[in-house]
């Protein structure tokens, strides 16, 4: 994991110059500077005040109000209210709703607790020992993650090395009242069963049910969050087996669930923009795969040219959230032209 998140930086910088990305993840970014970084550190802190409350109710609970209250008030009082945030997100309200939807979900009780843990590990623990640096570690690329990327709905999938630091560093800074204390035992594992049991026997997606059908019906648990797009991602899979040879062209709208299909797509893709989507490219694209049927997959975006234009043929449309569709065309004639 660690490998992984140092990878991607060092692969960003290899291509494209600078740590951050390219300047289309501008509007994803924290530029703020410090006072944003800041003012992020701020907002995960309290957005991860965690007990399970909302998962068990269901719906938001006081614990989880009352942070947002908290949190404006400090960015209020230092005058960063609107530092950090990634500009795509606009200006919304803050909402720490623990809804166990993708986009809003916490690490719980137990993640919680290690972040609560860390401050009492670098201030109490002994230096250099391994709990420190695991927590100093953790702190680091915490704030890393604060600096570069602007707060928004996703904000806890971009947090997951952090925390996984914090709950190593707490572990083991805590041995030592595990071997000695009975009462100390039964208390984290209470914690422990909590978080790891109970809680997921309530959650969105996370039940014995739901694992089951991922794997009986993947599909149906990958749409789950929106069903809409169920009958585009199956007529998606029943085209690819009736034309296992077939290319994928892929055009997304911002935010639109893409990566739904990535899984069955894999290595028969190519991601582009609706503007460069010509019949210039479609050719292009046809020559550099001779003799593969070329597919279009537009989801939640429009083309910018009516596809007869492109050369386009519709195989499906299927109608999605606020009057979207996700469609998939055929370009030209090929063997496979009967999927």
């Amino acid at each position: 994991m660690l490998f992984g998140s140092v990878e991607t930086y060092v692969g960003t910088r290899l291509t494209y110059g600078n740590f951050a990305g390219p300047d289309g993840l501008r509007a994803l970014r924290n530029n703020d500077g410090l006072p944003g970084g800041l003012a992020n550190l701020v907002r995960h802190v309290a957005y991860n005040v965690d007990v399970g409350a909302d998962v068990l109710a269901d719906h938001k609970t006081a614990l989880s109000t009352a942070a947002e209250e908290v949190c404006h008030r400090i960015l209020g009082a230092l005058g960063w209210d609107a530092k950090g945030i990634a500009p795509a997100m606009g200006r919304q309200p803050l909402d720490f709703v623990k809804s166990g939807y993708e986009a809003q979900d916490g690490f719980g009780p137990v993640g919680m607790i290690a972040m609560l843990l860390v401050p009492v590990v670098l201030l109490r623990g002994r230096v250099r020992s391994a709990p420190w640096r695991l927590a100093v570690a953790s702190v680091a690329s915490l704030f890393l993650v604060c600096q570069t990327t602007g707060f928004n709905l996703w904000v806890n999938r971009f947090l997951l090395l952090p925390f996984v630091l914090a709950t190593l560093a707490s572990v083991l800074y805590l041995a030592p009242w595990w071997r000695r204390s009975a009462a100390f035992r039964v208390a984290a594992l209470v914690v422990l069963l909590y978080g790891g049991c109970v809680l997921p026997l309530y959650s969105y997606a996370r039940k014995p049910s739901d694992v089951w059908q991922s794997i009986t019906d993947r599909d149906l648990m990958l749409t789950k969050e929106m069903p809409d797009k169920l009958p585009a991602l199956r007529a998606a899979r029943a085209i690819v087996a009736a034309c296992p040879a077939s290319f994928w062209g892929v055009t997304a709208a911002p935010i639109a669930p893409q990566f739904l299909f990535y899984d069955l797509l894999r290595d028969r893709e190519l991601l582009s923009r609706p503007g460069f989507l010509t019949a210039a490219r479609l050719a292009e694209i046809q020559a550099q795969h001779p003799g593969r049927p070329i597919r279009l997959l537009a989801i939640d975006q429009p083309l910018f040219e009516a596809p007869a234009v492109l050369g386009l043929t519709e195989l499906g449309s299927f109608p999605g959230a606020a009057g979207r569709a996700t469609r998939i065309f055929r370009y030209g004639e090929d063997a496979c032209a009967a999927s």
